[in-house]
């Protein structure tokens, strides 16, 4: 049994994608589609610059957020590729410029910085950084925290 453990924690299943020249990668526990949306997301009036939008899926209002903004990345243009999530009950849109494949990464050498909402590993030459729910979720909840506290979008 601690070996099972050992190779689940040691190794994920991730959903690469590329938000300008970084490449990120999402477990795939968190995805629920891949969509390449035909039109932009409708604009929502008085959201924040990190919200793309909101999308019909299925007959569902989902919002569209850009990955590189609402983590303060990159800014990133405008993309029609998105990464359904569901993240705690929730149904997420996550906007990338390109979606890149399924990959087994090694997360047993993976790090957290202080400041980084990612995990950071090295993975075929590159940074690559993993974003999981709970990061996503506190992300997100800390920008509308400090929009409403007037200190930030």
């Amino acid at each position: 049994m601690t070996t099972e453990r050992s190779e689940i924690e040691a190794a994920c299943r991730v959903l690469m994608f590329r938000v300008g020249d970084k490449r990120f990668g999402i477990p795939l526990s968190l995805v629920v589609e891949v969509l390449e949306v035909e039109e932009s997301p409708i604009a929502v009036p008085g959201a924040p610059d990190w919200v793309r939008g909101v999308i019909n899926h299925h007959g569902k209002v989902v919002t569209v957020i850009g990955m590189g903004k609402v983590f303060g990345w990159i800014e990133e243009p405008a993309s029609r590729q998105v990464i359904l999530l569901d993240v705690s009950g929730e149904r997420i849109g996550a906007a990338v410029d390109r979606i890149e494949s399924l990959e087994d990464v090694p997360l047993d050498t993976a790090s957290q910085d202080n400041g980084s909402p990612a995990r950071r590993c090295w993975y075929r030459g590159e940074l690559l950084e993993i974003i999981d729910a709970d990061m996503l979720t506190a992300v997100i909840d800390r920008k509308l925290v400090a929009r409403h506290a007037g200190t930030g979008k």
